[in-house]
């Protein structure tokens, strides 16, 4: 599949920049100019920026899988990782799949996690009935109501898949960043990540879901010094 990425300088350890939805890879831009001890890889993933989208309905294997056979493509063996929100689920299960290939991953804000809600699941039961009696009834959070129609299988997929199970079998060294004020991925994913991957670390910081490409000085000085500890 036709993968649009930037390649940043030329070194031995490879870094792997994975956006979260709705985004592409440019939101690491500002990021990467600031690292120069590594070989900073920024991707479009599948369906986003300049990248072919996915020809059905992705789940998030599907993605890990395609990500494998384009670094193989790029003859990239090991990389660590740096993902956000949706980019992070890929990564989970990147690092699930294929531990060998992952040194380091460094997880801002990642989605991936399901909690059951009483309210959520009334909700959506009325949705349905409702449905049933008014064909233009619009439903769906307003990420799912900003998504292309050709991914919006891919969101759904997505969104219904727990990552526990991946998770809990991650081997690589992984560092995670949540923010008090993320309503999209809130700091209880973060704390059961943490639970859940053996050999992770957990920041809390004061910001929101984007907090990581505000600060991006501060964002290059804390991947730097995780990767490169």
């Amino acid at each position: 599949m036709n993968t649009n990425f930037t390649k940043e300088n030329d070194k031995d350890n490879v870094i792997l920049f994975l956006h979260g939805w709705g985004c592409d890879s440019e939101i690491f831009a500002p990021i990467t100019t600031l690292m120069y001890h590594s070989t900073n890889l920024r991707v479009d993933l599948w369906g986003f920026g300049k990248s072919q989208s996915p020809p059905c309905a992705w789940d998030v294997i599907d993605y890990a899988r395609q990500l494998k056979i384009f670094l193989k493509g790029c003859e990239i063996d090991k990389c660590h990782v740096v993902a956000h929100s949706f980019g992070g689920r890929v990564a989970i299960a990147f690092a699930c799949l294929y531990p060998d290939m992952v040194q380091k991953m460094v997880l801002f804000s990642s989605a991936g996690l399901k909690r059951f809600s009483l309210v959520k699941t009334i909700k959506q039961t009325f949705h349905k009935i409702a449905k049933k009696f008014d064909k233009n009834r619009v439903a769906g959070s307003l990420d799912f109501r900003a998504t292309p129609q050709h991914l919006k299988g891919t969101f759904i997929k997505l969104v219904n898949q727990d990552l526990t199970k991946y998770a809990k079998q991650i081997s690589a060294p992984t560092l995670l960043v949540y923010g008090k004020k993320d309503s999209a991925t809130p700091l209880w994913m973060g704390k059961k990540l943490h639970r859940l991957i053996k050999n992770s670390k957990l920041i809390v910081t004061k910001g929101d879901h984007f907090e990581f490409a505000t600060y991006v000085q501060k964002t290059a000085d804390l991947i730097e010094d995780f990767i490169f500890d």
